[in-house]
């Protein structure tokens, strides 16, 4: 049976929800719940009228929006294009894809279709014209630290050898400087470079570093000699004397290597570029 029509009331209410999300995409989040209300007047009022109370609305939800991420680690605020799209919501099922943009041409049509299909319902209630705007969500919190891939930790170390200085870093001062340095967002001062606990430590451990492979290089060479300097005490007295270092370690029962434990320099690791499956936590399926 034909439902009786009804003429479509000169007050409309809209019904303006805001989504976080790109206009005619599936979005399942609000800015604000529940939707706020507007009247509309379909003699006295225009679109242009309706638009601008809209986007006075969107600018107060962005406010309170913005309030609620006052406490979160992450924040985050709503970008208000311009000019933005007023979409509306025809029927009742009609999917996000299928919203359509109204303007000045079709939105008197527009609410008439809307109306239309209210009229169709089995039950009808009050008619409210459901008006969504989508806003774009942006990320306040600006990147803090960039990675330290090895290609920015070797550009930085270039940089801070390439700096004239009184003293350059060591091995461990520059692999620390260089991880620092290519963390940071900022253009790193790679002249001035930081003086705390740690890189103090570092320093010392560079130089015990250079005084252990000074004594190395001086030992190895020293092995190579055929002939070695020798102290003796005879009669009280201190004598130097050059001996063969090869019938001096047989007469002492010496082995013809060095005693000394070898040094192994360290090894650079490289890091993959890809990423690894991980074979040793992989649920076997059989």
């Amino acid at each position: 049976m034909a439902r009786d029509a009804l003429e479509m009331p000169t007050g409309v209410t809209v019904s303006l929800s805001v989504k976080i999300g790109v206009p005619l995409c599936n979005s399942r989040s609000y800015a604000k719940q529940p939707p706020t209300s507007l009247m509309y007047d379909t003699v006295e009022d225009s679109f242009a009228s309706l638009r601008c109370r809209i986007s006075d609305r969107v600018q107060a939800i962005v406010v309170q929006y913005d309030e609620l991420q006052t406490t979160k680690k992450v924040k985050s605020t709503l970008k208000i294009e311009p000019d933005f799209l007023v979409l509306v919501k025809p029927s009742l099922h009609t999917k996000q894809s299928n919203f359509t943009v109204v303007h000045d041409g079709n939105f008197i049509d527009t609410v008439k279709l809307a109306w239309t299909n209210h009229c169709m319902k089995a039950t009808r209630g009050d008619f409210a014209l459901e008006v969504f705007e989508y806003l774009e969500k942006i990320y306040r919190n600006p990147q803090q630290l960039h990675r330290a891939t090895t290609s920015r930790r070797a550009e930085m170390s270039a940089r801070i050898l390439a700096a004239d200085r009184e003293r350059q870093s060591g091995p461990a001062t520059l692999e620390y400087l260089s991880s620092t340095l290519a963390r940071q967002v900022a253009e790193p001062d790679v002249v001035n470079l930081p003086s705390n606990a740690t890189i103090r430590q570092l320093e010392h451990i560079d130089d015990s570093n250079a005084d252990i492979q000074c004594e190395r290089r001086q030992r190895a060479a020293a092995s190579m000699q055929e002939y070695r300097e020798v102290r003796f005490q005879i009669n009280d007295d201190i004598v130097h004397i050059r001996v063969n270092v090869s019938d001096f370690s047989t007469l002492l029962g010496l082995p013809g290597y060095d005693l000394y434990a070898p040094f192994r320099a360290p090894i650079p690791t490289t890091v993959p570029l890809d990423n690894i499956s991980d074979c040793d936590h992989k649920v076997d399926s059989d």
